[in-house]
């Protein structure tokens, strides 16, 4: 797999929706004198994005902009997006769900395994660090169960 270093991603975070009723482009308002001014109508702000630093197992970091009020699928979803440009096929394809599966990112000592959390209850903030650690999904995870083939079973009723 080709070695890959990446400075930083910029995202748009910026939506607007409409409102019913409402427009989110600039329009002429009348005044009573029959002057005309522009008017803004937004429906919903910005919201603030943090910029995180994710280390490598090989040492080497990225940088992601997430929302602030992200969750931690969104956050894997901001690593995935850095490394798009990458196959879908070959040998340099990457694996996201074998990823995911045996590794995950950490913010300290806390592995960040459940998708649906918001990473504000991690206390993550602007210009943090997070990083890889090994961690076996639960969803990986497969116990191959076999009958020892010493024991014999009977079935039925059991001779006195």
């Amino acid at each position: 797999m080709s070695e890959l270093e990446v400075e930083e991603i910029s995202t748009s975070t910026a939506s607007l929706e409409r409102l019913p009723g409402k427009s989110t482009s600039s329009s002429p308002a009348v005044a009573a004198d029959g002057s005309t001014h522009e008017t803004f109508s937004y429906s919903k702000l910005p919201e603030e994005t943090l910029n995180l630093s994710i280390r490598k197992l090989d040492g080497s970091s990225f940088v992601i902009e997430v929302l602030k009020s992200a969750t931690v699928a969104d956050l894997k979803l901001g690593v995935q997006n850095v490394f798009c440009h990458m196959p879908d096929e070959g040998p340099d394809k990457i694996s996201w769900g074998r990823v995911w599966g045996h590794f995950c990112l950490s913010y300290g000592d806390v592995k960040l395994i459940t998708d649906a959390d918001l990473i504000e209850k991690y206390g993550i903030k602007d210009d943090d660090q997070l990083h890889f650690t090994r961690h076996i999904s639960t969803k990986v995870q497969k116990v191959k169960q076999t009958v020892p083939q010493e024991h014999s079973y009977t079935y039925g009723s059991l001779h006195q």
